[in-house]
């Protein structure tokens, strides 16, 4: 009968190897998901920036004073004004 000698380096290296591979794999799956996340994110705040922008200006059309375009829209006296010109 044949017995192989168990080699206890060997043993420790290969999960040493396994568990790096393992969290590899983990941490680019996490890294996905917050890329996936955060750019789900910046184009959801970017639609919005853009949706207050036309507001002010259909406001502006309108001639609503500034102080309540600022007020409901949210952008600043400065922003407004730049939509002005």
């Amino acid at each position: 009968m044949l017995c192989a000698k168990y080699d206890y380096d060997l043993d420790i290296q290969v999960k040493q190897e396994e568990a790096f591979a393992n969290g590899m794999k983990q941490g680019i799956s996490q890294g996905i998901a917050q890329g996936i996340t955060q750019g789900i994110a910046q184009g959801f705040n970017k639609g919005l920036e853009q949706e207050r922008i036309e507001t002010a200006k259909r406001m502006l059309e309108d001639n609503i004073d500034i102080k309540l375009i600022e007020k409901f829209t949210k952008l600043t006296i400065d922003e407004i004004q730049k939509l002005q010109n």
